[in-house]
C-alpha cells in the first residue's frame, strides 16, 4: 500500500511518549499491516499546534494518525515550511512529569491497533475485508502500467475528475514523492490545475492539456 507520513494531534508532549511506547510495543504484531515508525512532535509554525508525526505502511500508519503531511501543505512546499521538530528531551522530560497522560495516549493507541487486529483475523475466517481490493490492485486494472507515470496520472485524472494527491498516491501505486514530482511537471506543462490549498487542495485537468497528453489519456 506504499509509504505515509501522518500526524496526530495531541494537547501535551506527554502523549508523544505514549504514542511511541504503544508503536514500539506493536511493531511485530502478526495482525497488524507491515511497519510503522514513531519520528517525532511536529509543531505547527504560527499557530503552536502539536502532532506525533508517524511514517510507514501507509494502512498501518492510518490506525495511528490520520492526518496525511502531504494534504497540509502545497505540492511546491515541504514541511520545514510549515511545522519544526520538537526536540525529543523535552518529550521524555514531559513523560516524567506527566506519567497519567502517557499511559492515556498509550491507551488509546494500543486499544486502536487491538482493533484492527480484530478485523485483520476476522477478514481470514472469510468475512471480507474493506481494504481486500486494495487501491494498488485496481489501479492494474483501469491504468495499464505499461504508461508513464505521467500518462497514468493524466487517465486517472481524465476517469475520476478532481482528487487529492493521497488518493491518487494510493490508486495509482506510487510514492507520495513521485506524485507530487509528477504533478508538478504536469502542472508546470499546463496539463494539470491545482485546487484549493493544503489538506483541500486537488487536482483536475486543464480544459486545454498538450496535444501528447490529449492522445494517451
Amino acid at each position: 500500500m506504499g509509504y505515509q507520513e501522518s500526524l496526530r494531534p495531541i494537547s501535551h508532549l506527554a502523549e508523544a511518549a505514549g504514542i511511541k511506547k504503544a508503536i514500539e510495543e506493536y511493531k511485530d504484531h502478526p495482525d497488524l499491516p507491515e511497519y510503522c515508525h514513531y519520528y517525532c512532535v511536529a509543531r505547527e509554525k504560527g499557530t503552536g499546534a502539536l502532532y506525533a508525526c508517524v511514517g510507514g505502511q501507509r494502512c498501518r500508519v492510518h490506525i495511528v494518525a490520520g492526518i496525511d503531511i502531504d494534504d497540509c501543505m502545497p505540492y511546491d512546499k515541504g514541511y520545514s515550511d510549515y511545522y519544526e521538530d520538537v526536540d525529543e528531551a523535552l518529550v521524555e522530560e514531559a513523560a516524567k512529569q506527566r506519567p497519567d497522560l502517557v499511559e492515556q495516549a498509550y491507551q488509546a493507541v494500543a486499544a486502536s491497533f487491538e482493533r484492527a487486529a480484530d478485523w485483520e483475523r476476522s477478514g481470514r475466517r472469510g468475512v471480507r475485508h474493506r481494504d481486500e481490493a486494495t487501491f494498488k490492485e485496481r489501479a492494474v486494472e483501469v491504468i495499464p502500467s505499461s504508461k508513464s507515470g505521467e500518462e497514468r496520472l493524466v487517465a486517472l485524472l481524465d476517469e475520476n475528475g478532481e482528487m487529492n494527491s493521497r488518493n491518487l498516491s494510493g490508486e495509482l501505486g506510487m510514492s507520495i514523492t513521485r506524485v507530487r514530482s509528477e504533478l508538478r511537471k504536469l502542472i508546470d506543462m499546463g496539463s494539470v490545475v491545482p485546487i484549493g490549498n493544503g489538506r483541500a487542495r486537488k487536482y483536475r485537468l486543464a480544459e486545454e492539456r498538450p496535444r501528447s497528453l490529449v492522445q494517451s489519456s
